[in-house]
């Protein structure tokens, strides 16, 4: 064998399976940060590295190449390749004696997509077994590096360690643990460690054991501001992961006007990517509120032991069996909104209610639950129902049979306390008959008959009732269509088809209000702007029926053109329907007001929706919403929205909303929401992000309030918080 070969670079000798490598301390000064991102690719089962078997040799190569009493040493470049291995570093020594290989000097480990990176490696031929010192290595979203590794073709265990939930950053959160141990492509356990943000650390954490493909991250967030209710205020919440599959954490604020809450937390989720689990979250909080102020919704004071729990649940026993089911409880109606406000734009109303559900071809059966924790809210509770609900089946000439049954005990408390509490015992069920028939290819007939009987067992005034009821009508449907050759390369439009369906439908359903007086009403009408659906199977205010002797008018428009590819892009859909009243009362209309949806997207950076109740007896427009939005892809997008509600308390207001991504870093977001029947703004708020970095995000909002009963006048923040994978 050659010395000194400085010319160039030749194969000098062979291992009997590929080695590890590491890097020198001071190279670590190289920014760990650029290292990281581009080199750290090895998975934390760096065990399946050093395990896989490959019947070829190692060959090495290196610029110079010495003989010592230690073995031979690859100098300059040295390279060691085996199979899909590639070992560099300034240095590779091998002793054949001992079949042990040590690298050092920029040392980097790469099989496949994976990389190591590290001082030193050191590794034994002969039983597979490796050690490291200094190391960094990784498997997204995991990274690692500590004090030193031994490994195995089965696992390996990591001494000193601390394990990032991303790329290592100045904020990324990490796990400091004195030992972790990997089983090779399976599972990662640790024992007890802290939890850190950056170098500062937060929050104890007990050993737990994860599957590598499924890991959790901590999910951390922060809000501090101002508020003219609240006062100065911080908020923060944390959700550590304790196994593969649950995380919990807790919930605190900070108020000078009005105390401390805290609360624990848990999030959950057991689907492991497979198609049966069950996924949740739980959140609380608790308050001493220090200065309550105003009332409830029932005008009753605020009490100053406040607080929430929360609970979702989302669970599948196998395809077709499932459970659901949420949990609300709030001390008074405005907890959430004063100490949540973002939460209660979503849900003002809390509910509470399990459903389970078995889903098979041509049926449904379900039992579902409502009950009602809070005392100030209305609900109709169900304790429970049970349903089972057929899908329309085939049973000979053409005729389709349909089955609907339900059992139920319901319960609605006033809580004023003003009306006594209402109780029924209630079994219903609905069969109907329905027969297509298609005279033309453009038209569709069927007539429907059906039938719906309901017994009350808790009847008023007397022991119980039973209502039957008959239904009789018919569904018409007709289809046309036209094409034209229209072009048009502004608005990318390559041919026009526009789509006609007229549609008629009829429902008689005489004597529905009978017995009205001795059924406890629960199930009844409630305000809606929309048309309500007309047959008798389809109604949910079964408790508040009336009788119907009714034709439905309507007609369908969708006008639509190619689109790039393959298919077919709406440009226009116009929806127009009213209801003609056969059986109308003196002094009320003969129709219905006309209800109209329109929907225009002449391109995919504009899109103009509207929908209007406008009454053509008297002219009169009863309710218009309208809304168009323009974007540019995801740099910058403007809405401007109006709702128009001629009721007893009317409704007029605009919103604006905008936002823009004015580079890789920073967001700006505005809404602007006026009233006009107060001629004021009674919302404007402002909001900035700003990304930190992959991890982290920081937003500041202010916002200008005017005429509401608990929002403070003006509220500043500053809201940090991780971005979910």
């Amino acid at each position: 064998m050659s010395r000194g070969n400085r010319t160039g670079k030749r194969k000098v000798g062979q291992l009997h399976h590929s080695v590890g490598a590491c890097l020198r301390p001071n190279q670590l000064l190289c920014s760990p940060l650029i290292v990281t991102r581009r080199f750290l690719l090895l998975a934390l089962a760096l065990p399946s590295i050093v395990a896989a078997q490959n019947a070829d040799k190692p060959q090495l190569t290196a610029d110079r190449t010495r003989l010592t009493p230690d073995g031979t040493v690859f100098t300059g470049s040295a390279k060691l390749v085996q199979g899909d291995f590639i070992l560099t570093a300034e240095t590779i020594t091998y002793n054949p004696k001992t079949e042990v290989a040590v690298a050092t000097g920029g040392v980097a480990l790469t099989h496949t997509t994976r990389r190591l990176l590290a001082e030193e490696i050191t590794y034994n031929v002969g039983d597979q077994s490796y050690e490291v010192t200094r190391f960094r290595l990784g498997q997204p979203p995991f990274y690692a590096e500590g004090e030193s590794v031994a490994g195995t073709p089965d696992g390996l265990s990591l001494q000193g360690a601390r394990i990032f939930f991303d790329e290592p950053g100045r904020l990324t959160p990490s796990l400091n643990v004195p030992q972790v141990d990997v089983v090779a492509e399976d599972s990662v356990t640790t024992l007890a460690g802290t939890l850190k943000i950056g170098a500062v650390p937060v929050f104890p954490a007990p050993g737990f054991k994860r599957a590598i493909n499924n890991p959790l991250v901590p999910e951390i967030s922060a809000r501090v501001g101002s508020d003219s209710q609240l006062g100065v205020f911080g908020e923060f919440g944390l959700l550590a992961p304790l196994s593969e599959q649950f995380a919990a954490g807790g919930n605190l604020g900070i108020y000078t006007e009005r105390g401390v809450l805290v609360g624990p937390a848990a999030k959950y989720n057991t689907f492991n990517g497979g198609d049966t689990g069950a996924r949740g979250t739980v959140n609380t909080g608790y308050i001493k509120d220090q200065d309550p102020f105003g009332t409830d919704v029932l005008a009753a004071p605020i009490p100053s032991d406040r607080g929430f729990v929360e609970w979702q649940h989302r669970q599948t026993f196998s395809p077709g069996l499932s459970l659901n089911g949420e949990f609300n409880y709030w001390s008074d109606s405005e907890v959430v909104r004063d100490f949540r406000p973002d939460a209660f734009r979503d849900v003002q109303t809390p509910d509470t209610w399990l459903e389970g559900t078995v889903a098979r071809d041509n049926y449904v059966v379900s039992a579902f639950v409502r009950a009602q924790p809070n005392d100030y809210h209305r609900m109709q509770e169900r304790l429970p129902e049970v349903r089972f609900d057929g899908l329309p089946i085939q049973v000979g000439g053409g005729i389709y049979h349909r089955l609907n049954a339900s059992a139920a005990v319901l319960r609605e408390e006033d809580p004023t306390g003003v009306a006594a509490t209402t109780r029924s015992e209630r079994v219903d069920a609905y069969y109907s008959l329905t027969r297509p028939y298609s005279p033309r290819e453009w038209l569709t007939m069927t007539p429907v008959v059906g039938g719906r009987a309901t017994h009350y067992n808790r009847a008023i005034g007397r022991d119980n009732y039973t209502r039957l009821l008959g239904e009789a009508g018919f569904d018409i449907e007709m289809r046309a269509s036209g094409l034209y050759d229209v072009q048009s390369e502004t608005w990318d439009i390559n041919g026009l088809r526009h789509l006609v369906t007229p549609k008629v439908s009829y429902r008689y359903i005489p004597e529905a209000d009978n017995g009205r007086a001795f059924i406890p009403a629960i199930d009844r009408r409630v305000f809606d702007t929309y048309l309500q659906p007309l047959g008798l199977g389809n109604r949910r205010n079964i408790d508040d029926l009336a009788a119907t002797n009714t034709l439905r008018l309507g007609v369908d428009n969708v006008l639509q053109t190619r689109a790039k590819g393959h298919g077919s892009r709406d440009l226009v859909s116009l929806a127009l329907a009213t209801d003609v009243y056969f059986d109308f009362k003196p002094g009320t209309e003969k129709t219905s007001p006309l209800h109209a949806a329109l929907a225009i997207t002449p391109a995919e950076w504009l899109t103009f929706d509207l929908y209007q109740r406008y009454t053509l007896q008297t002219g009169k427009l009863e309710e218009i919403n309208t809304g168009i939005t323009i974007r540019d892809v995801d740099v910058w997008s403007l809405r401007l929205s109006n709702h128009y509600l001629e009721a007893a308390v009317p409704i007029e207001e605009y919103i604006a909303d905008y936002q823009i991504r004015l580079n890789e870093i920073y967001s700006f977001y505005a809404s602007l929401r006026y009233d006009a029947i107060s001629a004021s703004f009674i919302e404007q708020s402002f909001a900035v992000r700003q990304r930190l970095d992959r991890l982290w995000t920081i937003g500041y909002a202010v916002s200008f309030t005017n005429g509401t009963a608990r929002e403070s006048d003006v509220a500043f923040s500053v809201r940090v918080e991780t971005e979910s994978f």
